[in-house]
């Protein structure tokens, strides 16, 4: 590779690797073997195209990573660029994998169970089916119910919608927590297609269309510059001959 090529900086930004810059300018230099301040210049040009057509990709996942934040967090908007960066990484719907989703899918059958075994213990009405209904609910679920009833929890003069007593404990688990848990099953089921809608809303057309535009324009520069640099060198051969 040519080596002891001076380059310059002034193209790259404060945070950009100049030592890629500089391979990439001599592998460049390696190519077309530019001869005279002129061809040098052309193929200096073309180093900072196909760089700033790097930027370019760099800034079409930015917005992808950006416009999948702000769809998950539609009510919740997130300014940090950490936060726009990970955005792939805060839903499971985004992460889970087949296994994870079978393993998710037989957790939710289990609470199911329990649930409704809890609920039977209830129905039946004998004496000591509030704790023995409580013995049967998952930590989770139990902890939801003292929560909820916790009077901690509330304000002075709000409604605590359920006291600690079995038919309390029956109404909750069968209007909450069943209904949730037919939610959670349902997401679970349909994870490919939350996850491509979630990443279809990620894409925003305004910016992409910009960004689509600077790209075209940068190719139609590098497409221009480069037939100029062989024009200069098919003509410098031609006299050399």
């Amino acid at each position: 590779m040519t080596k002891n090529l001076r380059v310059n900086s002034e193209r790259l930004l404060p945070w950009e690797n100049t030592e890629e810059y500089e391979i990439l300018y001599a592998e460049l230099t390696e190519e077309h073997e530019p001869q005279g301040p002129t061809e040098r210049h052309l193929v200096e040009e073309l180093a900072g195209i196909i760089w700033r057509k790097r930027r370019t990709t760099l800034a079409e996942s930015a917005l992808h990573r950006k416009g999948l934040n702000d769809a998950i967090n539609r009510n919740a908007y997130l300014s940090e660029s950490g936060d726009r960066a990970l955005a792939h990484l805060k839903s499971v719907v985004l992460t889970a994998d087949e296994k994870e989703t079978t393993a998710d899918l037989k957790d939710i059958e289990e609470d199911e169970l329990m649930t409704l075994n809890a609920v039977k213990i209830l129905g039946g009405g004998k004496e000591g089916a509030y704790k023995k209904a409580l013995a049967k609910l998952r930590k989770d679920t139990l902890v939801w119910w003292e929560d909820i009833t916790n009077p901690e929890e509330y304000y002075e003069g709000d409604e605590i919608p359920y006291e600690r007593n079995a038919e309390d404990l029956q109404q909750f688990l069968e209007k909450e927590v069943s209904s949730q848990l037919t939610k959670t099953r349902t997401e679970i089921k349909n994870r490919p297609l939350l996850r491509s809608q979630a990443l279809g809303e990620s894409l925003d057309p305004g910016s992409m269309g910009k960004l689509a535009k600077h790209e075209g324009f940068l190719d139609r520069k590098l497409e221009n510059t480069l037939a100029l640099l062989m024009k200069l060198q098919k003509v410098r051969r031609s006299l050399a001959a």
